[in-house]
């Protein structure tokens, strides 16, 4: 998780960094204002496709700052659904507005980590021990739309989560006497989950 929690900081320092006035010029070219929203959708894909697609839960919230007019950089907290695992993600967000100036058409990434990750207790096979989940990356298209101070999002987008989970199976063995537990089998299973995100937010600045 360091390299992750290193990469948010340095995002929001250089941002910092960047928008330092310099002079009179500077203050009114390099605007900064702070932002937070909280996001609130679904993730929708299959682990096995045979059974169908699943729709799960994602919420997040992101705090961070608006740099002139079209950049925003924020760090984030979530929670995420894969339906047989979930993850609790903390990620760095970049955004970059394309389109409008009331209500604007915007592109996003988030990339980060899970701060927590695990399988509910319904989907822990046997032999099950842990899950730790890897890097998590999205894109992002959203459409904003301003509403006094407020702002209202919606996204369409993809999430890429990676996952490893970890196994451990008894094992005995004959001493001539009778069978002792031994060292146990232990097998590790690598997941990488594609969803399609569509989402909800709601924000101030």
């Amino acid at each position: 998780m360091k390299p992750i929690v290193l990469l948010i900081i340095n995002l929001i320092i250089g941002a910092s960094s960047f928008a330092q006035p310099i002079g009179q010029d500077s203050i009114s070219k390099k605007k900064i204002e702070y932002y937070f929203q909280f996001q609130s959708g679904s993730l929708i894909g299959c682990n096995s496709c045979s059974d169908g697609k699943q729709i799960s839960f994602s919420g997040s919230t992101s705090h961070g700052v608006k740099i002139g007019k079209k950049l925003r950089v924020a760090a984030g907290v979530g929670l995420d659904s894969y339906f047989e695992w979930n993850t609790m993600p903390m990620f760095g967000s970049v955004s970059w507005d394309l389109i409008g100036k009331k209500n604007v058409l915007y592109v996003e990434m988030n990339y980060g980590g899970a701060l927590a990750s695990w399988k509910p207790l319904d989907f822990q096979e046997y032999g099950y021990q842990k899950t730790n989940a890897g890097r998590m990356i999205s894109y992002v298209v959203g459409y904003r739309i301003k509403y006094d101070e407020m702002r209202i999002s919606i996204g369409l987008g993809q999430k890429n989560q990676r996952l490893t989970s970890y196994y451990e199976y008894e094992t005995y063995y004959w001493n001539n006497i009778a069978y002792v537990l031994g060292d146990p089998n232990r097998k590790t299973v690598k997941n990488e989950i594609n969803r399609l995100q569509v989402w909800i937010a709601v924000g101030w600045k």
